[in-house]
């Protein structure tokens, strides 16, 4: 187990940890976070780890609920987003045999069937043990930069062919308990056009990247400037439940009447992207946010996929 901020070497803990923990050293408004390598969290799925208790000791400080979620080595990259194939647990409580489950399902996730058809179908021969690096735009370690590329341009092996087991570390959060979330696109995904595109939701985010609502969407200019937007259809939102995991919550009429959305959300939102452009060296990031207590936090930063 170490600190998110030390959890920075994608080939250890996988892209979205070692983004995150980038973001974070950087200043960037990620939520504190512990790391469990691959090893550690496959053995707690079987039992015959002993880290549960550091792991509380360490989550004891964060006074809420927890995020557990999948960083796998060699996911997220130009040519594959991994959004949705792997487990997250939300809402999860701190104690031991809820963390050991939430654990257990995340590092399990990897050889589910849709996330095995998932690399096969979209990684081929350029998924962990392949030969030859896509081609695409080179950033940071996890962002902009096939996992496993070193400067010869090939793939190291980091875990076998795609269609077998790889190599899921555990990200284990705070809970951000969000008034609204979202993805937001740096470049426009579709036409490549230079605009912020912002989708969100009232409540956590699990309802965007699980298709579940149509989303409120925003164009935002390079220069801060509302380009145009369009209203969502939202009925519920997902939120924590008291006994742990999460609920549906059906809209209050004033949420479903106003937008997800205020216009300082969208102005720190704007500057947000500008600072994950400029630290990773790209233009082209699908990012992961939260809206909470009048803040914006980053939860995840990869590449928008070709």
């Amino acid at each position: 187990m170490v600190a998110l901020a030390d959890a920075a070497d994608p080939r250890h803990f996988g892209a979205k940890a070692a983004t995150l923990a980038r973001a974070l050293v950087a200043g960037l408004p990620v939520p504190d976070g512990v790391v469990l390598a691959p090893d550690t969290a496959r053995s707690v799925e079987d039992g015959t780890a002993d880290v549960l208790g550091a792991v509380m000791a360490r989550t004891d400080r964060w006074n809420g609920t927890l995020a557990v979620r999948s960083s796998a080595v060699g996911e997220d990259g130009p040519v594959a987003s991994f959004a949705g194939q792997h487990v997250t647990r939300l809402g999860v409580r701190a104690t031991e045999g809820a963390l050991r489950a939430a654990i257990a399902a995340v590092a399990g996730s990897v050889n589910s069937p849709h996330a095995v058809a998932y690399r096969r179908a979209m990684l081929g021969h350029h998924g962990p043990g392949g030969l030859e690096a896509p081609a695409g735009p080179r950033g940071c370690d996890g962002v902009g930069r096939p996992i496993g590329q070193d400067g010869s341009g090939r793939v190291n092996d980091l875990g076998g062919r795609p269609d077998t087991a790889i190599a899921v570390a555990a990200l284990i959060q705070p809970l951000v308990r969000a008034r609204a979330s979202g993805v937001m696109f740096t470049v426009d995904p579709v036409t490549g056009a230079q605009q912020l595109l912002v989708e969100a939701v009232h409540g956590l985010g699990e309802a965007v990247v699980g298709g579940q609502v149509t989303p409120e969407s925003w164009r935002i200019g390079r220069g801060g400037v509302i380009i145009g937007g369009r209203r969502g259809r939202q009925s519920v939102a997902i939120e924590p439940a008291p006994g742990g995991g999460t609920r549906e919550r059906p809209l209050t009429g004033s949420e479903s009447a106003g937008p997800c959305l205020e216009p300082g959300a969208l102005r720190r939102l704007t500057r947000l992207a500008a600072d994950c452009r400029a630290l990773f060296g790209s233009d082209a990031l699908d990012i992961e946010w939260a809206w909470a207590q009048r803040r914006v936090w980053l939860l995840q930063c990869r590449p928008v996929t070709a």
